[in-house]
């Protein structure tokens, strides 16, 4: 990158809007090394741990217009609660400290954005299997063009974490409507394969990543994942 990235600030964006990218605990300022020929490939949580710098950037815009009416849609979108329970789409909440320790300034960092009203974070995965961390994380808040803000998502994380995702198509955001979206990163020496999911609605903004998995593999588990975090009152 040519400077180096600032939270809170992407490049290209409005000023009214904010970007977050959790503290980095590796260096990403250059292109990632060349995995060394007949290295092991590396998986679990001891991976997952040396790449939580390139994970997340949420994006929030600054707020309604002032003269738009809201209707009846966005109304409801925008009473919107988020939670993370113990157990969703077959996967387990995560309880080692490290993990928990990330979510918790996840959701710190993410609360002190401008217009985030509430945030949660978490990892999952199935018992023993790791390789398949997932991690989440929403915010709510007041969403002007959730087309737009899906969009800056990826461009946000793509700039700002330093690390390409490519291939980004629509993809089903299930039954609580909004927009949602998916694109994976390779494999590189310092970064597991990944896909990387978000959804945007006029009252909430959350991002998933699923390490290991394909988009195809991704997107079901994204849909279960969002009835399961998201609720509106």
């Amino acid at each position: 990158m040519a400077q180096p990235y600032i939270p809170g600030e992407i490049p290209g964006q409005p000023a009214e809007q904010v970007g977050y990218a959790p503290p980095p605990v590796a260096s990403y300022g250059g292109e990632m090394p060349p995995m060394e020929p007949g290295k092991p490939k590396r998986t679990g949580l001891k991976v997952t741990l040396s790449v939580l710098g390139v994970l997340l950037v949420l994006c929030v815009g600054g707020g309604i217009a002032i003269g738009v009416v809201l209707n009846s849609d966005t109304a409801k979108e925008r009473r919107a609660t988020v939670s993370v329970p113990d157990q969703v789409a077959g996967l387990t909440k995560k309880d080692e400290p490290e993990l928990k320790s990330v979510a918790d300034s996840l959701v710190s960092s993410l609360n002190s954005q401008s217009g985030v009203k509430a945030s949660v974070a978490a990892f999952y995965a199935k018992p023993g299997d790791d390789e398949h961390l997932v991690l989440v994380a929403a915010s709510t808040g007041k969403v002007v063009d959730p087309g737009k803000e899906l969009d800056d998502v990826f461009v946000g994380f793509s700039k700002g974490a330093g690390v390409d995702v490519t291939g980004i198509r629509s993809v089903p955001a299930g039954p609580l409507t909004g927009s949602a979206k998916c694109g994976t990163g390779a494999e590189t020496a310092s970064v597991p394969a990944f896909t990387f999911c978000a959804w945007t609605d006029h009252g909430s903004i959350g991002q998933v990543v699923f390490y290991n998995r394909s988009i195809d593999e991704s997107a079901p588990l994204f849909v279960e994942i969002r009835s399961a975090v998201l609720h509106r009152t």
